[in-house]
């Protein structure tokens, strides 16, 4: 049962009544303000710990796959106390607890508003270029090297690869390819909803996904969700050449992201850019075929 606990009017119904007993117990000297936004599986809440200002994560998704990336995340912070990244990322504030992860509240400006944005700075995307570059050259990423990752291929990526008439076996073998390709540290969801502007600099927020893989992965992702601009895109390509797994990622998170979309595509806005994607496959995949005949 869950216990008796002071629950501030603002608090979002999504958060429970033992979540925020967990919170009190870890975290005794943390005060809470106010929400500041609810991504489905998660809330975050502004607050102050110890004169920090802080932020507050608390996992409200129940599925094992969101606890196994909100741990990852949890474990991604402590390396980073022990050993800081290149880039800049907000500090750890406490240990991470069961579903809670305590870090610091970095003031700042999202570089953009949604997955695709609409509207993008070039000198930003620029600098989150950089700051793959800088997370690939650190040696503290070999402390990932134990962590289990998602395939290069998964079956439902397969899937929606004969949906198209995309051979599955082509993409296989293309995958087998970078087995023998040095893997680097990748941030893993490098989107510019993920990276912050504090004035000075960017900060890279959201590390639930961050590990080892072949390089080109962080480009391919970032180069994907810059679709609609072109002139970004070409600059990420151009920044990306000469990494061999750049454009094998490219192939891979267009299929998870049609997918992805598909399966949400009765929201009007979601089906419009499932359309986009689609198209933009017919491109893609007219090379990737091309590859495959030579």
């Amino acid at each position: 049962m869950a216990r008796a606990v002071s629950r501030p009017g603002w608090m979002p119904p999504v958060v429970s009544n033992q979540a925020l007993a967990d919170v009190r117990n870890h975290y005794s000297r943390l005060v809470l303000h106010r929400p500041l936004c609810m991504t489905g599986k998660a809330v975050l809440l502004a607050g102050e710990y110890e004169g920090s200002p802080a932020v507050l994560k608390i996992l409200t998704a129940g599925e094992a796959r969101w606890r196994r990336r909100h741990d990852a995340e949890g474990r991604a912070y402590e390396r980073f106390a022990a050993d800081p990244p290149p880039v800049r990322t907000p500090r750890m504030l406490a240990p991470p607890a069961r579903g809670l992860l305590l870090i610091e509240h970095l003031t700042g400006s999202p570089a953009a508003a949604q997955r695709y944005p609409d509207v993008i700075a070039l000198p930003v995307v620029e600098s989150v270029l950089a700051c793959a570059d800088a997370l690939a050259a650190w040696p503290g990423g070999t402390r990932f090297a134990e962590d289990a990752g998602r395939p290069a291929l998964t079956a439902a990526d397969l899937a929606a690869a004969a949906d198209i008439g995309v051979s599955g076996g082509a993409l296989q073998a293309w995958a087998g390819d970078l087995t023998s390709i040095p893997q680097v540290f990748s941030h893993g969801d490098l989107l510019l909803t993920n990276a912050l502007a504090t004035g000075t600099e960017i900060a890279l927020l959201d590390w639930e996904h961050a590990g080892l893989r072949p390089s080109g992965y962080d480009h391919a992702l970032l180069w994907l969700t810059l679709m609609d601009h072109p002139a970004a895109q070409a600059r990420v390509a151009a920044h990306a050449a000469g990494r061999a797994a750049f454009r094998f990622y490219i192939c891979a998170l267009l299929l998870r992201e049609m997918r992805i979309h598909r399966e949400a595509a009765s929201v009007p806005q979601v089906a419009r850019r499932y359309r986009a994607l689609r198209r933009l496959a017919d491109v893609v995949f007219a090379e990737f075929r091309t590859r495959v005949d030579h």
